[in-house]
């Protein structure tokens, strides 16, 4: 069996003696195989970059989704305000001033 070597002492790999020795569990993101192994966390470094990619392509395709849903309701929300304006300026009509008197007759009480 060959023997480690590790990336930083280029001397043979201390193992648990060794704080980038790391425990990984999980699937593999590239095989979907079961792991359950101890080893460098530098050999594991590009595995894990892998796999935080499709994490990020996941939640990239949820907010995409989330944002043409925004979008479509604000459509139909502007599109609601809009008939509702053009019905409103329908009903306006142009105001005259009434015959009323004002307060200010000429006239001053005291």
């Amino acid at each position: 069996m060959k023997t480690k070597t590790c990336p930083f002492l280029k001397k043979p790999c201390i193992e648990h003696e060794c704080t980038m020795w790391t425990h990984i569990q999980g699937k593999h993101p590239q095989t979907g195989a079961i792991q359950d192994v101890w080893d460098c966390s530098v050999k594991w470094t590009p595995v894990l970059m892998v796999d935080h990619v499709h994490g990020l392509r996941g939640i990239q395709a949820a907010m995409e989704s989330a944002r043409n849903e925004i979008t479509q309701r604000q459509d139909v929300l502007n599109d609601s305000i809009r008939i509702a304006a053009s019905r409103q300026s329908a009903r306006i009509r142009d105001i005259q001033p009434d015959a009323t008197p004002s307060l200010d007759d000429g006239h001053t009480q005291h």
